[in-house]
């Protein structure tokens, strides 16, 4: 028999056990999850019927630690419910053993130990599980209650129970009866009827109906007001939106609403339209059973009526009779806690109980949160369990939840991402052709929400390797770094503009805004241009400009193809738009907000690539050698550069320009003398050495330094606003604004 051996031993993966062993979790306690099923939540995942919805708001349906999403409704629907719990499991790393069936359970006294024996349902072997706490999860939904009735064998249509019950489609145009009129089988009935079933529903005692609104505010206001009069208050509402029900054969009961749901946990029924149904006559509502002959049925008032089928709506027990031993009275027959609040949880020798007090999702938060902290709390007081024993566990659970993500969940991500991305290109084809329905536009934005979320978690990854791939590679981390910085794109996506005054999610609306907008913005203001006319200005040869009109060659295609770097060559799947929209600030919400890049296809890369090539062989016939242009096997001039070092001295030493001008034409003209010397009595700037090392390269260009600098008289003051229309100062003033 294998054995194994923990702090604490949950049994049950259903909500309560998944809170449960995530606040253990969180104060690294070791645990383990014994469920009999293969998947945790099965009720919710397997037994619950399509149209169910959580029955209070979503803020009283919380389990621990983690809100549901801004995005999420009021009233949570099942799938709805059923991803928060998928969210949940991985973020506190809950690990449930599945396909183990709990057979018997007892507190060894000699070991002061609880001790659980389930069966594999996979191997078949039986399995031993030791642990110092016990903490029974399985709640009161365990097993489906049908009640014992006369002649139900004899039935000749279907019977099931609520937790096997889907939806209403094999349903259709039969008569079915339901048996129950709590908020199961008031939102079964209707969905029968929704579905086109003769739809009948027994309502055997006394029961309040609200609207989900009114169990809402009634749960705020008993934060504040007394149990009854928040009662009064509720029934008020209740009677004047339904009126008086007994005629319709619901009768409501003595006490209040919140009283019933605190002392004996029956909620009260939360309409979702069955009551308007049952005025119109649309659902029958009929007295208890009396007796049951093959389709026949027979109520204890005398009426008869054939039916199909039989859906019993009611509830669920306990099985923690059946396989729970020593429970220290903390049970009754009913496999119910015997304890009210506050301490219902808890019993004797470190077993607790969660789930079993009639307060839905909101007591199992209370509960899970107090039987972590007391648990916590007794192993530091007998000191069972060392601190490293705590955090080698919790090691080990992390270990194993990120080699998971990494097997399985994070290809799964990289698929979804995919699969999202295909979504939003193929709607956003569609509205170059219509404009998208409401259903389309719900799609997109779905996708659009999953897709940044998913890229946020990417980039996260990325900046986690990229410290690692730095610790160890160093510069060889520029892989994940362009990683990083191209999924920042995720930003770029536009998810809305605001338009005239409105938000606006319309992919077609934005588009058609966008044009206009930046059409306005690209179109030509001037009629006209000033041109650029003079003497002095060279142009290139005929020969040159036929060569630049010259067909495009396929070898100088080639050529620029090559000459692009791999991350700038061009790409199927990029530069598609005629213009890119770069956020200029941080969340934009208008056209103005970000900036536009032309990148019209990737053909326009080619060809500026071949026409710069060509250009590469006219432009130094064209550039004046005075002009500071880097042409092939043509440096910086050294007019330029003596200029600029002028400019800068003088600005330092705050001396005139005269006084500037003369001393560089003294300068110039001691090259062939004695310049460090002269360097060193004026503090020239460092230009000026560098020059004296290069004395013969400068011999050879002092006609083109001359020419910059003898068209300036050396008293002249007004020497930058000369007159552009001569060569020389035109090239100055130039260089000056370098």
């Amino acid at each position: 028999m294998m054995k194994h051996e923990t702090v604490v031993l949950i049994v049950g993966a259903g909500p309560a056990g998944l809170a449960t062993s995530a606040c253990l979790n969180l104060l690294s306690i070791p645990n383990v999850i014994l469920e009999r099923d293969d998947c945790y939540a099965s009720l919710w995942q397997k037994k619950a019927y399509d149209c169910l919805k959580l029955h209070l708001a979503k803020n009283f349906c919380e389990l621990p630690h983690m809100p549901f999403p801004v995005s999420a409704p009021t009233f949570v629907p099942k799938y709805t419910f059923v991803q928060y719990l998928h969210k949940y499991v991985t973020e506190f790393n809950v690990d449930p053993l599945y396909n183990r069936n709990v057979e018997s359970a007892w507190y060894d006294r000699v070991t002061k130990r609880w001790v659980v024996k389930a069966k594999n349902g996979v191997s078949g072997l039986v399995e031993e599980y030791v642990g110092e706490f016990l903490v029974v999860a399985t709640g009161e939904n365990s097993e489906g209650y049908i009640p014992s009735v006369n002649g139900l064998d004899s039935f000749t249509g279907s019977i099931i129970h609520s937790s096997e019950y889907e939806n209403g489609k094999k349903f259709g145009y039969k008569n079915v009866l339901v048996v129950g009129a709590g908020n199961s089988g008031m939102e079964i009935a209707y969905d029968l009827f929704n579905w086109g079933a003769q739809t009948s529903i027994v309502v055997r005692s006394p029961v309040h109906v609200l609207t989900k609104e009114l169990v809402q505010l009634g749960m705020y206001l008993l934060k504040y007001l007394s149990c009854s009069f928040v009662d009064k208050i509720v029934l008020m509402f209740s009677k004047l939106l339904y009126g008086d029900l007994c005629k319709h054969g619901i009768h409501r009961p003595t006490k209040g609403p919140f009283y019933l749901k605190r002392e004996t946990g029956r909620s009260p029924v939360i309409d979702v339209g069955t009551v308007a149904r049952i005025k119109t006559r649309d659902i029958e509502v009929m007295k208890s059973i009396e007796e049951i002959k093959g389709d026949q049925i027979k109520f204890s008032n005398g009426q008869e009526k054939r039916f199909d089928a039989i859906v019993f709506a009611t509830g669920f027990t306990s099985n923690v009779r059946k396989w729970l031993k020593h429970d220290g009275g903390l049970f009754n027959e009913k496999g119910m806690p015997h304890l009210k609040s506050p301490n219902r949880w808890k019993g004797e020798h470190g077993l607790y109980c969660v789930g079993f007090a009639s307060a839905g999702l909101f007591g199992i938060s209370n509960d899970a949160k107090n039987i972590a902290n007391d648990i916590s709390q007794i192993a530091k007081k007998k000191g069972d369990g060392t601190p490293d024993q705590y955090l080698l566990a919790k090691l080990k659970h992390v270990k194993k939840g990120l080699k998971k993500w990494r097997v399985v969940d994070h290809p799964k991500e990289e698929l979804e991402l995919r699969k999202h991305k295909e979504v939003m290109d193929k709607l956003d084809l569609v509205t170059e052709i219509r404009s998208l329905t409401t259903a389309e536009r719900e799609k997109r934005r779905d996708s659009f929400k999953r897709v940044s979320e998913l890229e946020k978690y990417k980039v996260l990854d990325i900046k986690q390797k990229s410290r690692i791939k730095w610790a160890v590679d160093g510069d060889e981390n520029m892989r994940f770094f362009h990683g990083y910085v191209n999924n920042n794109n995720r930003k770029n996506r536009i998810e809305g503009l605001m338009i005239n005054g409105s938000w606006c999610t319309d992919p077609g609306v934005i588009k058609a805004e966008s044009f206009s907008f930046f059409a306005e913005k690209f179109k030509e203001k001037w009629p006209s241009r000033p041109k650029l006319v003079s003497r002095h200005f060279k142009s290139i040869l005929p020969t040159e400009n036929i060569m630049l009109e010259t067909p495009f060659t396929l070898e100088e295609i080639k050529e620029a193809v090559w000459a692009c770097r791999n991350e700038k060559a061009p790409r199927p799947d990029g530069n598609s738009s005629f213009i890119s929209l770069i956020p200029k600030v941080k969340d934009p919400i208008v056209l103005s907000d970000f900036r536009p890049i032309s990148l019209i296809g990737s053909i326009y890369k080619i060809i500026a690539k071949i026409l710069a090539h060509r250009i590469k062989k006219v432009l130094g016939s064209c550039i004046d050698e005075v002009q500071s242009a880097y042409v092939s096997g043509r440096n910086i001039l050294d007019g330029p550069l003596v200029v600029n070092e002028i400019c800068s001295w003088a600005k330092t030493l705050k001396v005139s320009p005269s006084t500037t001008w003369a001393a560089a034409i003294t300068g110039l003209h001691a090259l062939n003398s004695n310049l460090e010397g002269y360097y060193a009595n004026n503090k020239l700037p460092g230009v000026w050495k560098n020059i004296a090392g290069v004395r013969k390269e400068l011999m050879k260009k002092e006609i083109a330094i001359e020419r910059i600098l003898k068209k300036q008289p050396y008293g002249h003051e007004n020497f930058w606003t000369y007159s552009l229309t001569s060569d020389g100062s035109f090239t100055i003033k130039a260089l000056r604004k370098v």
